[in-house]
C-alpha cells in the first residue's frame, strides 16, 4: 500500500511539475489556475472528505472486530454444510451473496471476509482460482453498489445527493453487465486453465 501511495503522489508531482513547465502562450493564466485550483481542493475537497473519516475508521474498527469474533466462525460453522452442497452454483452464488450482504448494512470488505472464511473451511471440487475471482468480481459489484462504500459516500458527498442514488441508481446497470461478463470470463479461463 505504500509504494501505491508514494508512486501515485509522484506521478502526480512530476505531471503538475511538467504542466507547469510546458511552454505556452497562456503559461501564466495556467499557473494561475492550476493555484487556484491547488488551493480550493486544498480548503474545500479534502475538508469534505475529511469529513467522513470517523465513519471510515468505524468501518475498519467493525471489520476487524467481526471477523475475530465468535459469532463469524459460528456463521462459517453453520453456512458450510449448505455451501459445500451447491457446486458450480456457488460461483454465481458468490458475488449475489456479498452484494446482498452488502446492501444491508455490512462494509463490502467485512462481506468478502466472512464469505472467503466461510468457504476456505470447506471441501469444494471448484477451483480454488475460480473462487478466489469470483469473490473478487463480488467485492467489486458491493464497492459500486452499496451505499455504505467509501467511494460511494465520497461521490455523494461531493455532488450533494444521497448515497443510495449514486451507488443502486445510477450504477446498476453497468454492474449487472460487469458480473455477468467477468463470470462468464472467470468460468471459461478455469475450464481452460
Amino acid at each position: 500500500m505504500n509504494a501505491v501511495t508514494l508512486s501515485g503522489l509522484l506521478i502526480v508531482l512530476i505531471w503538475v511539475t511538467a504542466l507547469g513547465l510546458k511552454p505556452t502562450t497562456g503559461q501564466t493564466a495556467f499557473k494561475f489556475a492550476l493555484k487556484k485550483a491547488s488551493l480550493d481542493y486544498w480548503q474545500h475537497g479534502i475538508a469534505s472528505g475529511a469529513a467522513l473519516a470517523p465513519f471510515f475508521v468505524g468501518i475498519g474498527t467493525f471489520t476487524y472486530g467481526f471477523q475475530h469474533s465468535t459469532i463469524s466462525s459460528e456463521l462459517a460453522h453453520a453456512l458450510a454444510p449448505s455451501f459445500a452442497h451447491l457446486g458450480w452454483l456457488l460461483v454465481v452464488l458468490i458475488p449475489i451473496i456479498v452484494v446482498l450482504v452488502s446492501l444491508i448494512g455490512i462494509h463490502p470488505l467485512a462481506s468478502v471476509a466472512l464469505i472467503g472464511k466461510i468457504i476456505m473451511t470447506m471441501h469444494i471440487a471448484l477451483s480454488p482460482l475460480l473462487i478466489a475471482l469470483s469473490l473478487n468480481i463480488g467485492s467489486v459489484v458491493a464497492y459500486m453498489l452499496s451505499p455504505f462504500a467509501g467511494i460511494v459516500m465520497i461521490v455523494a458527498t461531493l455532488l450533494h445527493v444521497n448515497s443510495a442514488t449514486v451507488s443502486v441508481r445510477w450504477n446498476w446497470q453497468f454492474c449487472l453487465i460487469f458480473l455477468v461478463l467477468s463470470l462468464s470470463v472467470a468460468t471459461l479461463l478455469s475450464l481452460i486453465f
